[in-house]
């Protein structure tokens, strides 16, 4: 899926659900490959259990990056996300205009 993410720039709207299925490899992977995409409108993500700061801190650098994005959920409830994430993810948004 990551690979499919990395070069499309019209993409405008991606919700991930994956529960238990998504691993921290394949979650930041996810995260990087949206970096190439500007035309982000909306993102809806629930992270599943086997995710941690580092998707979450590719998650923070898409966010700083995009400039399309309207409509922004993210649900870290079952995630190993801490503080590193919430603090990376607030600032990021901080400075979204």
């Amino acid at each position: 899926m990551a690979n499919t993410l990395k070069g499309n720039t019209s993409l405008q709207s991606l919700t991930l659900k994956f529960s238990d299925k998504m691993s921290d490899e394949m979650g930041r992977a996810v995260a990087d490959a949206l970096k190439s995409n500007t035309s982000l409108q909306s993102l809806d993500w629930a992270f599943s259990s086997d995710t941690s700061d580092n998707t979450g801190m590719g998650v923070a650098d898409v966010l700083k990056g995009n400039t399309s994005l309207q409509s922004l959920t993210l649900d870290f409830s079952l995630s190993h996300m801490g503080w590193v994430t919430g603090t990376a993810v607030a600032n990021t948004l901080q400075g979204n205009t």
